[in-house]
């Protein structure tokens, strides 16, 4: 009769689980006629090609199709598992119920008092949800009453505390998580300096449902005090838009002495309580609005820079501004405002600035193209002339015209004119002045291809592919915005890049020079073929000079402007994947002197090496900056790398920088970072510092 039974068992349940089943017990198997009931005890294990249950005792229900497994179970599907002390299997709807016990479905880990599993939904009671391995040290996860997990993505709990190891983080009584989010984020610095002392930086966050995560900063510093305070931020995205949104505030009590808190970049006294806020935000609506904003407020100029530096570095001058555009065909209507909540910034505050921009437009049914902006804004700020502080209601309007000649595969030449109105209210004791500028010009281009079957197999080249593309522009503007009476709040900047040409692009509306130049130009690329569609670059070189024909004032650099102005170069070299070269320089034609040159060497050996050499030389007025530096990284093994970095002054004629980090991956949990730093002539930092970075992969 046992064996009829068992017989019965091994169909049924390879009927159901696909495969051939193994079964092994300790003691003899007993069925209960009555009941329909197969009873193995002992050492118990019923298994096949994908599934195994282990238990102190296994009952099967023929007749329900149900194993009941009781005394350290274990069960294992396709690397999925559940060890408790009681388990029920229902066999047709492949659902397990256990209690007391720990479970491993997908990627997700429990520690569970009841739990009821499914194909599409787990529930469970009194537990722990972990986002990593339980097994790992210091693992994060949530502590809850209730949980219920929906295709392996989305978690709803309720009444969940979120703890690292056993130390709890934060509470929530209702929420719900989207793994595909990434809703858990823990980072850890560890330093110490002579200003701060030893000091431990933590940042943390987890997701609460709907793309939102919530969490703070936490930082204790031996010298200064304790810094807290909330974070919070958004991700979502839907067919009628996105928003990507993070807001941090950090407060802190700086118990630190007077001397070692210093003075601001205005020589003022910082106080005692010190904070900053972070808030960045890009949402976009209905695939047509978009809303970028930014602020930063501080209560000094110095508060990131003694505790944030990794936001100090990413802004060192603090910028708040809201800007709403609407984008419709061939046009964009936007507002831009920005404000100084920080006194201690120098800032043109716009309040607001409204402009509506005509992108390049065919003319009616000509084959002229037509382009406009209307901006009327009100500035206030600085005047960079009488240095007293100045109020601006400005009217700015352009309309351009451009003849489109050629279709560009070979020769491309665009005559254009352009007109250019700015009038300003309350200006120069109350009376209004403006001025008509208009502006003459043409753009002529080529392209030239060339073609070589040439192949080297060291350096992966599979035919060539050369194009020049030289261009030509001229430029009159006969006369400029550059009466007395205009606030000069939009100036001319010092900047290494190619300055803008047209009248239409330039910024510094309060000061625009007449000019008569000509822009000459040539961009050469080499090509070869690669593995995928786009072409991989080997090379690439380019130079463009400015011959100016009359000669005005160039307010970005406080002189009168060239005849030649800078050559500017870019040159690129890529010969082989282990190897590239990048340089930028401006030299001046005239006295044939570098006044910029910015290189890079990076040599590499797949995933095992990397070493870069880089410089910057730069001489503006007469100041000159001159520094020169290596990088080195060793990847140790796959979980460990090792890297060191050097910085040269070749003005002062010494090393100012050193950096010694190690990385590598503790546990296979957490990524760890330690590096030493030894500086010099360093303003508010300690010329050595030690720093220890360790942070959760994000989840």
């Amino acid at each position: 009769m046992v064996r009829k039974c068992l017989v019965a068992l091994f169909l049924v349940i390879a009927c159901r689980l696909c495969g051939e089943l193994d079964i092994s017990s300790d003691e003899p198997i007993e069925y209960l006629s009555d009941s329909g009931e197969l009873i193995a005890r002992g050492t118990v294990r019923i298994s096949s090609d994908n599934f195994a249950i282990e238990a102190d005792e296994i009952r099967f229900q023929k007749n329900s199709l149900t194993l009941s497994a009781n005394g350290n179970v274990k069960i294992d599907a396709d690397g999925d598992y559940v060890i408790a002390d009681e388990v029920v299997y229902e066999i047709p709807r492949k659902a397990i119920h256990a209690k007391r016990g720990k479970a491993k479905i997908g990627s997700r880990y429990f520690r569970i008092e009841t739990l009821d599993a499914s194909s599409q939904t787990i529930t469970g009671t009194d537990g722990s949800v972990f986002f990593y391995n339980p097994d790992r040290v210091l693992m994060p996860h949530l502590s809850v009453k209730w949980f219920e997990l929906s295709n392996f993505d989305t978690l709803k709990i309720k009444k969940a505390t979120g703890k690292v190891g056993a130390v709890p983080l934060f509470c929530m009584e209702n929420a719900s998580i989207k793994f595909s989010d990434h809703p858990l984020h823990f980072s850890q610095n560890i330093g110490i300096n002579r200003s701060n002392g030893l000091h431990l930086q933590n940042d943390f966050s987890v997701g609460t449902g709907g793309g939102t995560k919530i969490g703070g900063l936490f930082d204790a510093y031996a010298r200064r005090g304790v810094l807290i305070g909330p974070f919070i931020g958004i991700r979502k995205k839907s067919e009628s838009g996105s928003i990507f949104s993070e807001a941090r505030f950090g407060f802190i009590k700086d118990v630190a002495s007077k001397k070692i808190r210093g003075t601001d970049v205005r020589g003022k006294q910082i106080a005692k309580d010190r904070h900053f806020l972070e808030f960045a935000c890009k949402c976009r609506r209905w695939n047509s609005v978009d809303i970028t904003s930014n602020v930063q407020w501080l209560s000094d100029s110095e508060v990131e820079r003694d505790f944030r530096k990794s936001l100090y570095r990413k802004t060192q001058r603090a910028d708040s501004f809201l800007e709403i555009s609407h984008s419709g065909e061939n046009a964009i209507l936007s507002a831009f405002g920005r404000l100084e909540p920080n006194s201690f910034f120098e800032t043109v505050q716009r309040l607001p600035e409204f402009r509506f921009d005509r992108l390049p437009t065919q003319f009616f049914d000509t084959p002229l193209m037509s382009s406009a902006h209307i901006a009327l804004s009100r500035l206030h700020g600085r005047d960079k002339r009488t240095m007293a502080r100045s109020s601006s209601c400005r009217s700015d309007a352009y309309f351009g015209m451009s003849l489109p000649i050629g279709d560009g595969t070979c020769f491309s030449m665009r005559p254009l004119f352009g007109m250019r109105a700015i009038a300003y209210g309350h200006s120069g004791g109350g009376q209004s002045h403006g001025k008509l500028m208009e502006q003459c010009g043409i753009d002529i281009g080529f392209k030239f291809t060339g073609r070589s079957d040439y192949a080297n197999d060291a350096f992966g080249i599979d035919g060539l592919k050369h194009t020049i593309n030289p261009t030509l522009q001229y430029r009159l503007i006969p006369s400029g915005n550059e009466s007395g009476k205009i606030p000069q709040l939009d100036t001319p900047t010092f900047n290494t890049e190619l300055p803008p040409i047209d009248i239409d692009d330039m910024r510094s509306v309060d000061i625009i020079r007449r000019q008569n130049m000509l822009r000459i130009g040539v961009q050469n690329n080499l090509y070869t073929r690669s593995n995928g569609y786009i072409p991989k670059k080997l090379a690439r070189f380019d130079i463009f000079q400015d011959v100016h024909f009359s000669r005005s004032y160039d307010d970005s650099i406080d002189a009168m402007r060239k005849k030649f102005s800078d050559t500017f170069f870019v040159i690129g070299l890529y010969p082989a994947e282990w190897l590239s070269i990048d340089a930028c320089c401006r030299v001046d034609i005239a006295k044939l002197h570098m006044r910029e040159l910015k290189t890079s060497v990076t040599l590499k050996d797949a995933d095992f090496w990397k070493l870069q050499f880089f410089s910057n030389h730069l001489k503006f007025n007469r100041k000159i900056t001159d520094q020169l530096g290596a990088r080195f990284t060793f990847n140790l093994s796959s979980r460990t790398s090792l890297s060191v970095e050097e910085k040269y002054d070749a003005v002062a004629k010494k090393f100012f920088e050193q950096r010694f980090s190690f990385a590598t991956v503790v546990k296979n949990s957490w990524l760890l970072d330690v590096g030493i730093s030894v500086r010099s002539n360093v303003k508010r930092e300690d010329k050595f510092q030690f720093n220890w970075h360790i942070r959760l992969p994000d989840f």
